[in-house]
């Protein structure tokens, strides 16, 4: 059985801005009052009306994807005794974390080491391995996936080499899966056809052998949303005489990639997220000259912070944070207080981001972080050069905006990814053609049942895959009957609070369309639930002296 969620929760080492807090507690506690008083008198604070149930009771699920949210989802709903049918495109386990040498679905490179830590990517009831490094390579992770899959008796559920062309709903409450099977030379292809939305009556994209049609009373969806790449599109782009991947494709720098060696060359890597400060980093150790390209700056956050980890530093500050009143962390002040006391933490450690090129132009909590404990280190050895965002691209370089040109061998975008879902017309997609999503708690469509969910589409501060299960937990309730979900128009309107929320602290960009704080969300959800830990219980500050 699945364990309780075990969110750590307690408040230690606090510094300043939280003390000055901790002194407010009473007067909160006067706010919180008077604001839902309020809300109600107003009419502003409507609970949903869970009334919506889905009809009948699902016996047969299908699963799409056995990466890190379809293993999971495959083994809650094993547990709670429904037929299960995991569809993988590819032959292994893990999805977005298995290396290729070719460019496939696939996007990690062959050092790509996860910037969360093994005991907060976990899943509740099978923890990694004590061997397994603080920030696990890729093959850890895999390893991990495969031994999950196989203790819980995942694996005979998959079929492997098996792609879904087409998911539509029939019958008002069933759904009609169509597949077929693949090899290895067929994944990731059909890369420019996955980049538009299907208009509804549009022929899916067919690859692969002879179809399979099939009913399931509900589908679990959990194909990642980092396999259609994003392209800029800057003046005289297609000039460029150079090589040019996306950091989809990058694999290594000492093997050639596509033909192309990147040891002794001038590179260009446009982007300073976590792909793309990786990729220049790696780069810069053999590379002749790397220019690293950024048009709004970042903040560079370290692994470590006075020798506890990043995560877990931000996790024993959840403490603090969670003894005051949500509506008031929701506030424009609690962020800017917030952002203060996280950017003078930067500043102490990694000294002043604009003295290291990077000039975000938002503050600290706007942004997905950056997380990488090299790049400073790269700069001030002069092997990597920031530059301001490009504004144009010639035949052998570019022009940047601040008029100085660069010689160029090669370009690298790292420019983000496109969310889509070749299998679903356009009717059943819970993103546009802008890459924005509309879905609750990152999970349900208000525009059909509630038997079709989405699962790790979520970009959360911190790791996927504890939501993930939480996710997929959540759903089975509603699969097995035994919880209802809001009505699709007091769905919507949940959406467009937490979106409003949302742009109220993040820079309004599509990336950010399903960027999360991490504890938000997973107290939500085991919230609803049911599997909120106990703050007090002394298992949990076993594990916090651990």
């Amino acid at each position: 059985m699945t364990a309780a969620f075990p969110v750590l929760v307690a408040g230690v080492g606090a510094v300043e801005p939280e003390l000055v807090l901790a002194s407010l507690l009473p007067y909160l506690a006067i706010y919180q009052a008077l604001y839902f008083a309020t809300c109600k008198v107003r009419g502003l604070f409507v609970p949903p009306d869970l009334s919506y149930v889905a009809k009948g009771k699902v016996k047969k699920v299908a699963v799409i994807g056995a990466g890190s949210a379809g293993i999971t989802a495959a083994k809650e709903a094993m547990e709670a005794g429904l037929e299960v049918v995991v569809f993988e495109q590819t032959s292994a386990i893990g999805g977005n974390w298995v290396f290729r040498e070719e460019d496939a679905h696939s996007s990690v490179y062959r050092s790509t080491v996860i910037n969360t830590t093994k005991q907060l990517m976990s899943y509740s009831d099978y923890p990694m391995p004590e061997e397994t490094p603080a920030y696990p390579h890729h093959t850890d992770i895999v390893k991990y996936f495969n031994s999950y899959v196989d203790h819980f008796g995942v694996r005979g559920k998959i079929r492997f080499n098996t792609r879904v062309h087409d998911v539509s709903l029939i019958d008002g409450d069933r759904w009609q899966v169509v597949s077929s099977s693949t090899d290895s030379s067929d994944v990731g292809k059909p890369e420019k056809e996955h980049a538009q939305i299907r208009e509804d009556g549009q022929s899916a994209v067919q690859c692969g052998g002879e179809q399979t049609t099939e009913e399931y009373d509900a589908v679990m969806v959990c194909n990642g949303h980092h396999h259609v790449p994003m392209w800029p599109d800057f003046p005289g782009q297609d000039s460029f005489k150079g090589h040019v991947i996306h950091s989809h494709s990058y694999k290594d720098p000492t093997t050639c990639d596509r033909g192309f060696d990147y040891r002794g060359k001038r590179v260009l890597v446009v982007g300073v997220g976590n792909s793309g400060v990786d990729v220049a980093v790696e780069l810069s150790r053999v590379t002749e000259k790397l220019y690293l390209s950024t048009r709004s700056g970042t903040w560079v956050m370290p692994k470590y912070v006075n020798g506890v980890a990043l995560d877990h530093a931000w996790t024993l500050k959840r403490g603090v944070n969670i003894c005051l009143p949500d509506t008031f962390q929701k506030t424009m002040f609690f962020n800017w207080l917030f952002a203060d006391a996280f950017e003078q933490k930067i500043h102490n450690v990694q000294g002043c981001m604009k003295a290291w090129g990077m000039r975000p132009k938002y503050r600290v909590n706007q942004a997905h972080a950056t997380v990488n404990q090299d790049l400073l280190h790269r700069i001030g050895l002069g092997s990597i050069a920031m530059k301001g965002n490009v504004q144009e691209v010639t035949e052998d370089g570019v022009v940047f905006v601040d008029g100085s040109k660069a010689q160029l061998d090669a370009i690298v975008f790292s420019t983000g990814y496109l969310i889509r879902f070749p299998f679903l017309a356009k009717s059943l997609a819970p993103v546009n053609e802008e890459n924005h999503v509309r879905l609750h708690h990152f999970m349900l469509n208000p525009r059909h049942p509630p038997t079709l969910v989405h699962v790790g589409l979520i970009q959360p501060i911190g790791a996927i895959m504890p939501i993930s299960e939480l996710q997929s937990r959540w759903a089975i309730q509603i699969f097995k009957g035994d919880r209802g979900v809001p009505k699709p128009k007091d769905m919507e309107r949940l959406i467009t609070e937490r979106l409003d929320a949302l742009w109220r602290v993040f820079v309004r960009r599509a990336r950010h369309t399903t960027e999360s704080q991490y504890f938000p969300i997973v107290e939500a959800l085991a919230e609803e639930i049911g599997c909120v830990p106990r703050v007090w219980n002394p298992n949990n500050w076993k594990v916090l002296k651990e």
